[in-house]
């Protein structure tokens, strides 16, 4: 069954977590290493990586931190 919330949000742009985790998942056979942050309800921020080295697992979040700064530099040019 589709989640009305999920389907309005969508039709809006936004990507919301379980879209980001379905879609992940969708793709999972694709993906070597995953790496997150998550701000749960309550406030508290967590991080984690699948099996990688410290050293792969600080790249990947470096890479998505420059990912979320570029795109921020294009929303900025709409």
């Amino acid at each position: 069954m589709i989640d009305l919330e999920e389907f309005r949000k969508s039709k809006e742009g936004k990507i919301t977590p379980k879209a980001l985790i379905e879609n992940l998942l969708a793709n999972i056979d694709q993906v070597d290493t995953v790496t997150y942050v998550i701000r749960n309800k309550d406030g508290i921020i967590d991080a984690g990586w699948s099996e990688t080295s410290h050293l792969q697992a600080i790249g990947l979040f470096e890479l998505g931190k420059n990912r979320v700064i570029f795109d921020m530099g294009e929303d900025e040019s709409l």
